[in-house]
């Protein structure tokens, strides 16, 4: 279970550099409706946090939507990272 996460998301951002969207670097497209903002810091759990939940806000309201949470992964490492899906409604 370790290293599912990691390749999963290794998946995912190879996936979304073959997208004709432009999208922030950080910010992945999970389904049709569903996105995934990951952070990392070496500093604090908090930092991480903050970096993912801003950007998939910026993401969402660069086209007029107001962005909802709908769950927070916390992959366990040796540095502070978050993947937070999100939807922009």
């Amino acid at each position: 279970m370790k290293f599912i996460l990691p390749l999963v998301f290794i998946i995912f951002l190879i996936s979304a550099c073959s997208s004709t969207e432009k999208m922030p670097s950080n910010i992945v497209q999970f389904k049709n409706d569903v996105y995934i903002s990951s952070a990392g810091s070496v500093v604090a759990y908090q930092k991480a946090f903050n970096k993912a939940i801003n950007d998939a806000s910026s993401f969402c309201v660069s086209s007029g939507k107001k962005s909802e949470v709908v769950e927070v992964v916390d992959p366990k490492s040796n540095i502070y990272e978050v993947m937070i899906y999100f939807k922009c409604i």
